[in-house]
C-alpha cells in the first residue's frame, strides 16, 4: 500500500495529514463530518479547504484541526498561523531551500514514522535516505512569488520543496538521462544541466522532482531500494511530492507543466487505481499540450517562435504521441490523439540538436536520436493497428485493412536503420527494446487479423497462418527478453514492457501443453523466460507484479 494511504501518522506528522488531493472528495473516515450537510459556519483552515467542519458544534479545535494538529480560529478571530513556533514568517518562499529545513524536519519524521508502519503491516520499507535523515534540498530552484501563505505551507508540509542529498539526487537524475530520456526525450538535457548544476535558480522543482520520480523507477542505488530491491516506497515518495505541486499550480510554465505531466505517468499507486493512473496523466499531459497548441504548426502563421522553441515543441508533442500508442496498447484504452488532428511537422534529428549546433555530449547520441525516431514511427503504425476494428465498424470505408498494415510494418523493418536491429552476439538495450516493440506489434496484428478473419477475402489469408506468424514474433520476443535479464536490465525497462512479456507468454504457453513432447519442451523454455522478466521488473513496477501472480496461476491451472 502506498505510504500516502497509511493512516494512524502520530499527531504533529505532516507527511500524511488527512489532505485531500486537488480534486480528492475522500473524507477521513474518523471525521465526524457529515457531507450532505453544509454547515452553518467553518474555521479559517476548513474554509480554505472548502471542507465541512463541526467548529460550531463542537468548538475549537474542529475534528478536522485536530487531526492536522494546528491551531483551528474561527473565521470571525484573527488568521490562523500554521506553524506558530516556526521562524519563518511564511512571508515568501527563500531563495535557498536550505531556508525551508527547520519547517520541513516534522514532514521527514512522518515518513519515517510511515515507514515502521508500513514494516509493521508486513510490507518492504524504503531506505532512510528518503524518510529518517532530515536533510533540505541543497540547490536554488525556481519559485513562484504568487503562491499565497496557506498554499505554501501545506506545500511544506507535503514535503514537497524537499530533495534528497545532493549525491544521492545526483545519481537519480544520472539514472533518468540514461534509461529514461531515450524513450521520453521531452526534456532537453544541456538545458536543464545548465539550471541544475549552476543552482541559478532557474530549474523547476515541478521538473525536478518528476525527473526523481521516473528516475527513482530504475535507479539501483541501495538507498532508494528496500529489503527486497524493490524502489516502490521511493518513487511513491516523489509522486506525492511532485502531485501537490501540481494540483497547486505552482509551475506556470505551460511547456514544464506538459513535461512534467508526461513524467507524473512513470507513478503508479497500484494496479488497482482506476483514477490517477498512467493513462490519467498520459491524458492530461496530452489535453494540455492540445490546449496549449502543441500539436498545431507555427509555420506561415503569425505566430512568433524562435527555432529553439519550435524543436522544443516537436520533442515534446512526438513524446506524448508516441507515449500515447504505447500506453493505450497496455492497457487496453482508445488512442487520445488523432493523427487527423495534427498539423505539426514530423520530428526528425535536427530537432534533437541545440540551434547552430550539431551532436553534443550533454545531449543525446546518435543511436538514441535513430532510437526514438523509429519508436515513433513503429507507435504510428500500432496505432493504426490499434484503431482499425473502430474504423471498420463506424466508417468501414475508411479502414485500411491488413494487407496494407502487414505493408507498412514490413516497411519498417526493411528502413530500420541497421544499428537499431538487434543482434544476440552484441546486445544493446535500446535496439533490444525497440525490436521487442516491434515483434509486439507483429503479435497485436495478428491478433486483430484473427478477430476479422472471416471478413478477408477467400484466399488471401488463413488463420492457422496468422498463430504461425504470432508464435515466431513471441519466440522472438523471448529471446530478446533472455538477453535483457541476463545483461540486469529488465527493472531498467519501461512500463509498456509489461505488456510485451505478457503477449508473449500468452501466444507461447498454450503450445506447453502439447502432446509433442519437443514442442512443449521449446514451448515452457520461453514460458519460463518470460515467468523471470516478469519478476524481474516487479521490483520497478508493482503491476509487473500482480501480472506475474496472474501468469503463474494461470500457467499452473493450464
Amino acid at each position: 500500500m502506498s505510504l500516502a494511504r497509511i493512516q494512524g501518522l502520530a499527531p504533529g506528522t505532516s507527511q500524511d495529514l488527512g489532505l485531500p488531493e486537488s480534486g480528492d472528495t475522500e473524507r477521513n473516515p474518523n471525521t465526524n463530518v457529515q457531507d450532505s450537510t453544509r454547515a452553518a459556519r467553518a474555521c479559517e483552515i476548513c474554509h480554505y479547504r472548502e471542507i465541512n467542519c463541526d467548529i460550531s458544534d463542537r468548538g475549537t479545535p474542529c475534528t478536522n484541526c485536530a487531526a492536522l494538529s494546528v491551531d483551528c480560529r474561527d473565521r470571525a478571530g484573527d488568521k490562523v498561523e500554521l506553524f506558530p513556533d516556526s521562524q519563518d514568517s511564511m512571508q515568501g518562499l527563500q531563495t535557498s531551500f536550505d531556508a525551508l529545513h527547520a519547517a520541513n524536519v516534522s514532514n521527514i519524521r512522518a515518513e519515517t514514522e510511515a515507514m515502521k508502519l508500513t514494516r509493521e503491516r508486513g510490507s518492504p520499507a524504503v531506505a532512510p535516505a528518503l524518510s529518517s535523515t532530515p536533510i533540505a534540498a541543497r540547490t536554488s530552484l525556481k519559485q513562484n512569488p504568487n503562491v499565497d501563505e496557506l498554499e505554501l505551507s501545506f506545500l511544506q508540509q507535503r514535503g514537497a520543496f524537499l530533495l534528497p542529498p545532493r549525491e544521492l539526487c545526483d545519481e537519480i537524475v544520472a539514472a533518468y538521462f540514461k534509461w529514461v530520456a531515450p524513450i521520453v526525450p521531452c526534456i532537453n538535457e544541456a538545458e536543464f544541466r545548465r539550471g541544475y548544476t549552476q543552482n541559478d535558480g532557474t530549474t523547476s522543482v515541478l521538473l525536478l522532482q518528476t525527473i526523481l520520480l521516473a528516475g527513482s523507477k530504475i535507479c539501483t542505488s541501495r538507498e532508494l531500494c528496500d529489503e527486497n530491491g524493490a524502489t516502490h516506497q521511493a518513487s511513491s515518495i516523489f509522486y506525492r511530492r511532485a502531485k501537490a505541486l501540481y494540483d497547486a499550480q505552482y509551475e506556470v510554465d505551460v511547456k514544464i507543466v506538459v513535461q512534467a505531466l508526461t513524467l507524473m505517468s512513470w507513478s503508479e499507486e497500484g494496479p488497482e487505481d482506476v483514477t490517477k493512473n498512467v493513462f490519467y496523466w498520459s491524458s492530461l499531459a496530452i489535453a494540455v499540450a492540445q490546449q496549449a497548441g502543441l500539436h498545431r504548426s507555427v509555420t506561415n502563421t503569425t505566430v512568433s517562435l524562435n527555432e529553439e522553441e519550435r524543436r522544443a515543441r516537436k520533442r515534446i508533442w512526438w513524446t506524448l504521441f508516441a507515449r500515447d500508442r504505447s500506453i493505450a496498447r497496455s492497457v487496453g484504452r482508445p488512442v487520445q490523439i488523432n493523427i487527423d488532428e495534427i498539423s505539426l511537422e514530423m520530428i526528425k534529428e535536427e530537432d534533437f540538436y541545440d540551434v547552430g549546433s550539431g551532436p553534443s555530449a550533454s545531449g543525446p547520441d546518435q543511436a538514441t536520436i535513430q532510437f526514438f525516431l523509429a519508436y515513433t514511427s513503429l507507435s504510428h503504425i500500432s496505432g493504426l493497428i490499434l484503431s482499425e476494428p473502430y474504423i471498420a465498424k463506424i466508417r468501414p470505408d475508411k479502414a485500411y485493412g491488413y494487407p496494407y498494415l502487414e505493408a507498412r510494418l514490413t516497411e519498417w523493418h526493411d528502413k530500420c536503420p541497421e544499428g537499431l536491429i538487434w543482434n544476440s552476439d552484441a546486445h544493446s538495450f535500446l535496439p533490444a527494446l525497440l525490436q521487442a516493440n516491434y515483434w509486439t506489434t507483429v503479435c497485436l496484428l495478428q491478433r486483430r487479423q484473427d478477430d476479422a478473419g472471416r471478413n478477408v477475402p477467400p484466399g488471401t489469408f488463413s488463420l492457422n497462418e496468422s498463430g504461425v506468424i504470432a508464435k515466431d514474433a513471441a519466440v522472438n520476443i523471448a529471446v530478446i527478453l533472455d538477453a535483457l535479464h541476463k545483461a540486469g536490465e529488465l527493472r531498467r525497462v519501461p512500463s509498456f514492457t509489461i505488456y510485451i512479456v505478457f503477449t508473449a507468454f500468452v501466444v507461447l504457453a498454450p503450445d506447453s501443453r502439447s502432446t509433442d513432447t519437443q514442442k512443449a519442451d521449446r514451448a515452457k523454455q520461453f514460458v519460463h523466460v518470460c515467468m523471470t522478466a516478469m519478476k524481474d521488473m516487479s521490483v520497478a513496477w508493482l503491476t509487473a507484479r500482480m501480472v506475474h501472480s496472474f501468469m503463474s496461476t494461470m500457467y499452473q491451472e493450464a
